[in-house]
């Protein structure tokens, strides 16, 4: 009987993907000019511990300052307590669920997944209408490398100068750049030791020059040379030990911040000298909460809750607050709106800002799965007052071994907790097993500390989340309640099957004419994205567009294109020539 339900799963999924989906670009571009430049600032790691959420720990002026002039969401959630599948779906509009990319491996290559063949990454649709795009930071994105994501990139590696993000675009286009901060990543907050253990593991090129010159860099910074914060004034949350020790690696995760804010505080006054600031719509955000125990892989406010500041030239109020329950999902199709674009309806995500807004949400979903060997399976809702967390590996301990998590010096502290009971009152939430189910009432809880499942008094509230739980996970489809394993196999396109995406066609295919003529270019593997170039004669500088509907050619040159489907390889470029001899 499973295998038979298999088998039904792999026709279900081959049948939706190798549908002849083709790029249809013109249902979701509005081709005139668009006058407003995208600027995404990325921060890993990170949750709202920032002075202008109310924690002044240290002073983050240069965020406060962006928020001063900016509207500030308060209720805003990841998909995902990682960055991975959290990227996936900011970058797409749909759940990772749906695209396969609930899964992380951390300590090798990330599986290679067949996504339905209508869902790109959104930065695709921007091309197409016009943007120059481009990406900077040294994170693993999904559904690999392909060509039409981006215009550039480029990485921290390449210096800090973050003009490049929108410098080298076309006069006259404007552009979208995101720019990734890697400052508050997990690997920082580690005690120097660790750190030098850990990185040859993360960074598989460092070589011992490359991992001393990380390690200087971050402790020789004006930062943490200049910036002392005494242990007295960390406040740790209750769920975890109060000593010295964790409150050190809550000092590191403090510096790192002051870093990052200087970061962004770099960018922003790059971007108003070169006077972009005015025409520049902003988002500065983190994917999932932060990298210290009890934060980012937990479904907790701590791991998946994050600051989400928006810049809307003529649209978000200066100093605006909101507390409107707010998906990440939700970012791209916001910004296409807000630049005039449609949304293709494949995406999950809703409109909150600007220009034809949903309605407010009622609830966010964010779920866990497999983190390298830790195969998870933790999902979770939230209204304003409750949230729900479904633990369907109860068996799993909290602290199960997974990825940097046992370097922090936190960890070996709450273990001793957990042998002597009577060292701390403190609280054994993530040194006891995992209820199956837990509800906390974020208002009056948001340390999420007392699980009212456990309490009869709370049933009905209890009834009430199991219900929009239930509403929320059946809404996503795709691979939600399917085992890894069955997701991979109904992607599998066969033994001995090798994907490459077909060479595009050309029509009409080269050759000379007397006036100018229409051209047009399809591709016959489904989901292709199909990019063109024109060369006139004499020129070999490739600049790639992306192709959207057909257009007219009336100039001696050659017309290069090339396609690409996630999780095939690239075509190979078919290159044909054009020769006119116009009547003047």
């Amino acid at each position: 009987m499973r295998k038979a339900c298999i088998y039904i799963l792999l026709l279900i999924y081959m049948l939706s993907a190798c549908e002849k989906k083709e790029s249809d670009y013109k249902d979701v571009v509005v081709v005139e000019k668009q006058e407003l430049n995208v600027l995404w600032i990325i921060a890993e790691d990170l949750s709202p511990n920032l002075s202008c959420y109310g924690d002044n720990t240290v002073n983050t002026k240069n965020i406060d300052r962006f928020a001063a002039g900016s509207l500030l969401y308060t209720n805003a959630y990841s998909t995902s307590p990682f960055g991975y599948p959290s990227r996936s779906a900011i970058f797409t509009g749909v759940f990772p669920h749906l695209t396969g990319t609930q899964h992380v491996s951390t300590t090798g290559k990330q599986t290679e997944i067949l996504p339905p063949a209508e869902i790109k990454i959104f930065t695709e649709y921007l091309r197409a209408a016009g943007y120059h795009c481009s990406f900077r930071g040294d994170v693993v994105f999904p559904f690999g490398e392909a060509f039409t994501m981006w215009n550039e990139v480029s990485s921290h590696e390449d210096g800090k100068n973050y003009r490049a993000a929108w410098e080298n675009r076309p006069e006259g286009k404007p552009f979208f750049s995101t720019i990734y901060l890697s400052q508050t990543k997990e690997q920082n907050n580690l005690p120097k030791e660790q750190l030098e253990k850990i990185l040859p593991e993360i960074y598989h090129n460092f070589s011992v020059e490359d991992i001393k010159k990380y390690i200087d860099e971050l402790y020789s910074s004006e930062e943490y040379q200049n910036i002392k914060i005494e242990p007295s004034k960390i406040k740790t949350p209750d769920y975890l030990s109060k000593s010295e020790t964790v409150k050190k690696d809550f000092i590191k995760m403090y510096l790192n911040i002051k870093r990052l804010d200087n970061e962004v505080g770099k960018i922003l006054t790059q971007l108003q000298t070169d006077k972009l600031d005015e025409n520049t719509i902003i988002f500065f955000f983190s994917e999932n909460g932060r990298g210290l125990p009890g934060g980012k892989r937990w479904l907790y406010d701590d791991g998946i809750k994050v600051p989400l500041i928006i810049k809307i030239p003529r649209v978000t109020p200066a100093g605006g607050r909101s507390e409107q329950l707010i998906s990440l999902i939700d970012l791209a199709p916001t910004l296409m709106v807000n630049l005039d674009m449609r949304t293709p309806d494949y995406m999950q995500g809703q409109v909150f800002i600007g220009k034809r807004i949903n309605d407010p949400r009622a609830h966010v979903f964010a779920a866990r799965d497999r983190i390298d060997n830790a195969d998870e399976k933790l999902r979770c809702v939230s209204d304003k007052q409750f949230k729900y967390i479904k633990n369907y590996t109860s068996t799993i301990p909290f602290d199960e071994e997974v990825e940097l998590l046992p370097l922090f010096p936190t960890i070996k502290v709450m273990e001793k907790v957990s042998v002597d009971k009577q060292l701390e009152k403190a609280t054994d939430k993530f040194i006891r097993k995992k209820p199956a189910e837990e509800l906390y009432d974020l208002k009056n809880d948001p340390l999420e500390l007392h699980n009212l499942a456990e309490r009869d008094y709370f049933l009905n509230d209890l009834n009430k989340m199991r219900e929009l739980y239930a509403e929320a996970e059946a809404s996503i489809g795709g691979f939600i309640d399917t085992p890894e394993k069955e997701m991979l196999l109904a992607m599998d396109p066969g033994e001995g099957v090798e994907l490459f995406t077909d060479i595009p066609k050309i029509s009409p295919e080269g050759g000379r004419f007397g006036k100018a003529v229409e051209i047009s270019i399809s591709c016959n593997t489904a989901g292709a994205s199909i990019a063109y170039a024109i060369l006139p004669d004499g020129e070999t500088d490739i600049q790639w567009e992306i192709y959207q509907k057909p257009f007219n050619l009336d100039r001696n040159c050659t017309l290069l294109t090339k396609a690409v489907r996630y999780g095939f390889e690239e075509s190979a470029i078919r290159s044909v020539s054009y020769t006119f001899d116009l009547v003047q």
